[in-house]
């Protein structure tokens, strides 16, 4: 089929979508619908089949190899009889991985190994049966906003990527149009019969939905830009600085007036009917910056005569005449969202305080003439605790959906005042939208995310944070030397302090089950918050560094006694802490500074100062006397540790002279081989390398890790076990690496490193893609044959995950 004919059916499907009353029926499949089913009464093979492909379809476009992967984490948390075909889909993509499948990229070098990574615990996929029903990923960066038409069938969605898509949500959310035209991030966009409105910080641009093309545009707003909306049938609301103006969209040049204006600069706006009012009026509410909220009265005006084209445009832009109802302060902070019901009769707000807030409109008549009355109907202030993005109410006002950026989109009943269902996206949502039908909830983030509001109330009960689960984000984890326990540690909030004392977990790394959940024993009267840990070698104890640069040792078995608490471990946050020996436990800190502690004798036994400020990860070699340390916009040093006391004397500093002017110099992770000749780094340019531990010398860089490094990025080496390397970043990836030439071979001085990308690379055996964001990992120090090989990553919403990688040689035979 030809371009033109392609865009004559593109446009012709998006005409069909824009005129269908509801989502068409898929043909000579089963429907969605089938896989919510009574309680007990699982879903057939093929429809099991069929939702794993449906969640997975923009990872397998991509990489088909990883299908066993996505097969068993979508299956792990759906309970199923032994002897069932749900159950041998299961254990055949499980053997599959066992078995290496993924295949090698082509190359000269033949690999040594084929690897697998298995999913032991089921969060780390989003699975069948759950709220999540599909993930749209094909914009290139963060997705700022998403619209749907009056009947639910289009979607629109607006991208720091500098596009706007249409989407067909009748045919498998299939995009339909790439509009392409702003110059800069888009942050906003509306859709109306077969118009497209989008907006970047300095532009409108008006769009045709029946062929894409680009109507008109208008510039001018001066980096004020914040929100468009299509208002009645023929005008644009353009959020703009304190100002909310009007542009005729029948205008060549998009030209408007102001209608309204405000003391702050607008944050957010939303238009509907006006309760008891006429067809030609519109309700119009904002959200300011200076935490009011305004609701404006919209009235159509008979537009007057004028003698020129101009000033008849001028006059038909300025038909509305605008009354303030009411301008009411909203809570303690920004309003960031808004929302009416259709009818007008309710106004959500959303805050940076997270807090939901709800209020009512009425029709009135106050001394003889029609007015109306907004008051207070409910709050809710424990649903979110971060900033409100957006909120959107369903058109009956039944529920209010709210995306915030605490990872979380919650659902509220109106009529009985409370949270009726909450999922976790791993990332903030900028915005939100209910479907006309309140079948589906659309979402914007990292992605665009469809989900079923149905089962999101359904699931309720199983994302309610409990006295055994951690509260907050898990900022440290470790595994035991066999590989078989887990610990974590997190803040405890559950007080509504921030800092309510120190949450601990252990684990089961085989099944991913918690075994044991406590608070430590007086850590509720400290304002310390953890950042990292460490188990000792006997599995006994646990070491959690605070930001107050405070140490705790901490029994593993019960009561759970606190061994030993040193206040001023360090003068700043320690960032990283690790257990050498049974008696031998390294800090690193803020302060520049690391330290060895005798933990039997409570005392500091060693010292050194590579840096000035900024350690964030070191490695140790294994006769304890050297460390490699990696530090903030500073390159990797590798220090003699002397005396306590001592600032120790720097050995070498590792520099990547190929490409130091392309690079932020910032390790994110730092990993040493078992026998100290070689190290593996990440850094903040999205880039794995290794080097020679004793020179300095840059073997190799592999770039483009990693899509997003802004929370978590890391890499470790796995022991024993080759040239193993395992990399995780926060854009929910993770690969893993051979590096065995390069961690054998000797190295010359005129060696050259190798520079290459990941794509390129044929170190890189596989990768596996996650719904949950991975910030932190641990694994056992050294993978020996009775050591099990375990990962464990944790999340920024309290969660911990569990993965087993099998190893084999590329011959077929185990190691």
């Amino acid at each position: 089929m030809g371009t033109s004919q392609q865009a004559k059916a593109r446009a012709s499907a998006t005409r069909k979508a824009a005129a269908s009353p509801g989502p068409a029926k898929a043909k000579a499949r089963p429907q969605k619908e089938t896989l919510e089913v009574a309680a007990g009464e699982a879903p057939s093979v093929w429809e099991a089949l069929l939702e794993v492909l449906t969640l997975s379809a923009h990872i397998l476009t991509e990489d088909a190899s990883q299908l066993a992967f996505q097969v068993l984490g979508r299956l792990l948390g759906f309970e199923a009889a032994a002897s069932s075909p749900l159950a041998a889909l299961r254990s055949g993509a499980h053997m599959a991985l066992k078995d290496g499948v993924y295949s090698l990229p082509a190359s000269a070098v033949v690999p040594k190994w084929r690897c697998s990574a298995c999913p032991v615990s089921h969060k780390s996929l989003q699975g069948v049966g759950g709220p999540l029903q599909r993930t749209l990923q094909l914009h290139k960066d963060w997705v700022r906003c998403v619209a749907l038409n009056q009947v639910g069938t289009l979607m629109a969605s607006a991208s720091n990527d500098l596009s706007v898509k249409v989407w067909d949500l009748t045919q498998d959310c299939r995009m339909l149009l790439e509009l392409l035209g702003h110059e800069t991030a888009v942050l906003t966009v509306d859709l109306k019969a077969d118009l497209v409105v989008s907006g970047d910080k300095d532009e409108v641009i008006l769009w045709s939905l029946t062929d894409g093309s680009l109507l008109r545009r208008r510039s001018g707003f001066a980096g004020n830009l914040s929100v468009v909306q299509f208002l009645g049938e023929g005008h644009v609301a353009v959020a703009s600085g304190t100002d909310v103006e009007l542009l005729l969209s029948s205008s060549s040049t998009l030209q408007g007036k102001i209608a309204c204006s405000h003391e702050a600069r607008v944050a957010a706006i939303h238009s509907s009917a006006v309760p008891g009012g006429s067809p030609g009026e519109f309700l119009l509410a904002c959200g300011c910056d200076d935490r009011h909220a305004a609701l404006w009265r919209l009235s159509l005006q008979e537009a007057k005569r004028k003698k020129t084209p101009a000033a008849a445009a001028a006059a038909a832009a300025s038909e509305f005449s605008a009354q303030l109802i009411n301008r009411f302060i909203v809570g303690d902070q920004d309003v960031r969202a808004v929302s009416l019901s259709a009818a007008g009769s309710l106004l959500a707000c959303g805050n940076d305080d997270g807090i939901l807030r709800i209020w009512s409109i009425t029709a009135e008549k106050k001394d003889g003439k029609a007015g109306l009355s907004c008051n207070m109907l409910c709050a809710a202030p424990g649903m979110h605790t971060d900033w409100i993005h957006s909120v959107s109410i369903s058109h009956d006002g039944s529920y209010v959906a709210c995306g915030s950026d605490d990872n979380s989109i919650s659902l509220f009943d109106v009529a009985k005042q409370r949270m009726a269902g909450q999922v976790r996206i791993f990332s903030g949502a900028f915005s939100v939208v209910l479907s006309p039908d309140l079948k589906s909830l659309y979402s914007a983030s990292g992605d665009i995310r469809v989900w079923s509001v149905p089962k999101i109330i359904q699931t309720h009960h199983l994302n309610a944070t409990g006295p055994d689960k951690h509260s907050y984000i898990v900022t440290g984890v470790a595994v035991s030397v066999d590989g078989r326990q887990a610990v974590s540690v997190s803040s405890d909030v559950t007080s509504g302090k921030t800092n309510g004392g120190l949450q601990i977990g252990l684990w089961d790394t085989s099944t991913g089950s918690q075994t044991k959940f406590f608070k430590v024993p007086g850590s509720v009267d400290d304002d310390d918050r953890p950042l990292c840990s460490s188990m000792s070698p006997d599995a006994t104890m646990a070491a959690v560094g605070c930001d107050t640069g405070k140490l705790w040792i901490i029994s593993l078995t019960e009561p759970f006694d606190v061994v030993w608490v040193e206040p001023e471990a360090h003068s700043e946050r320690i960032y990283c802490c690790e257990w050498l020996e049974q008696d031998c436990l390294a800090t690193g800190s803020e302060d520049g500074s690391v330290a060895l502690w005798s933990v039997m004798h409570k005392v500091c036994t060693a010292t050194a100062k590579p840096y000035d400020a900024g350690v964030r990860c070191f490695a140790w070699t294994q006769d304890r006397q050297r460390v490699l340390c990696g530090c903030d916009y500073q390159a990797p040093r590798l220090v003699w540790v002397g005396e306590k006391g001592s600032d120790g004397h720097v050995l070498a500093e590792f520099k990547d002279v190929v490409r130091q002017e392309l690079t932020v110099i910032t390790p994110c992770s730092i990993s040493l081989s078992s026998d100290d000749r070689r190290a593996v780094t990440t850094s903040w340019d999205k880039a794995l390398r290794v080097w020679e531990l004793e020179s300095g010398q840059l073997l190799l860089a592999v770039t483009q890790v990693s899509d997003w490094v802004v929370k978590g990025f890391g890499a470790t080496l796995a022991g024993d076990l080759a040239g193993l390397c395992v990399s995780y970043s926060w854009d929910r990836q993770l690969q893993l690496w051979d590096f065995t030439d390069v961690l054998s071979s000797k190295v010359k001085e005129s060696t050259d490193p190798v520079v290459v990308t990941s794509q390129e690379s044929f170190h890189r055996l596989c990768t596996c893609q996650c719904d949950a964001s991975l910030v932190h990992m641990a694994c056992a120090p050294r993978w020996r044959d009775d050591v099990r090989r375990s990962l464990v990553f944790t999340d920024e919403d309290g969660g911990v995950h569990f993965f087993e990688v099998e190893l084999r040689q590329a011959s077929g035979q185990a190691t």
